[in-house]
């Protein structure tokens, strides 16, 4: 399933939609950061939460933690690596590695050598503009998460180095 992201530039708290490719909202993303600690919350779009995502404050560097029904279903952990960023993602499929370039937001996720999703980032866009290719077999709105928290530890980085 393809779906599109198109994040909205000089918002004070995130808030925007993913849809299909025909513009119909599938999910509602939503960031409570005036929360302790900061949460982003996404609902389908009767406005029903189906995950939230919680980020680790005292940390050295960003960790992540995706609930369904107030059931942890996924980590993410960002870990130490010399010019490159490394994520350690478990979550109920199992472990999930992410190969090609997560800095150009143009990577994969993998569960043992098999694509389970894609991230392509527009090359020209008013703000962040992505397509995510999730696989047919895993939950749409899991992957989703991941990739919104993997999207939100490097612009938060992006935001700290300027």
């Amino acid at each position: 399933m393809k779906l599109y992201i198109k994040q909205k530039v000089f918002t004070i708290r995130d808030k925007f939609d993913v849809t299909d490719a025909n513009r119909q909202i599938v999910y509602k993303v939503k960031g409570d950061f005036l929360s302790i600690p900061p949460k982003i919350r996404i609902f389908d779009g009767n406005d029903k939460e189906l995950f939230v995502l919680r980020r680790k404050l005292l940390s050295l560097f960003p960790q992540y933690s995706v609930f369904q029904n107030d059931q942890e279903v996924a980590t993410i952990k960002q870990k130490f690596a010399m010019m490159k960023k490394v994520f350690e993602i478990e979550c109920k499929y199992g472990r999930i590695d992410l190969t090609g370039n997560i800095f150009a937001l143009n990577f994969k996720l993998m569960i043992q050598d098999k694509e389970v999703a894609s991230i392509n980032k527009a090359l020209i866009s008013f703000g962040d503009s992505y397509e995510i290719n999730i696989a047919e077999g895993y939950e749409t709105g899991l992957m989703t998460a991941i990739v919104l928290a993997i999207d939100n530890a490097l612009h938060n980085e992006q935001s700290r180095a300027r």
